[in-house]
């Protein structure tokens, strides 16, 4: 909700997430937004993904684990 010039707005947001599993497909719904103005819904809208997501094996999830270790 938008208010005049200088007056203050109460709003909140709240972001949810799907329980979500890879293989993930480019524009697939995985939560939602919700935006309060003074405690009341005003805007509900999905939250999609940027880009696709494909299910890593084995040898990626070993690749990660390395990486990370190696940064530190």
């Amino acid at each position: 909700a938008f208010n005049r010039r200088g007056e203050r707005s109460n709003l909140t947001v709240e972001l949810n997430f799907n329980t979500i599993k890879a293989p993930i497909e480019k524009l697939a719904p995985v939560g939602e937004l919700v935006i309060y103005s003074e405690g009341v819904e005003v805007e509900r809208m999905k939250v999609l993904s940027g880009e696709a997501v494909e299910k890593a094996n084995f040898i990626d999830k070993f690749k990660d684990i390395a990486q990370y270790w190696t940064a530190r």
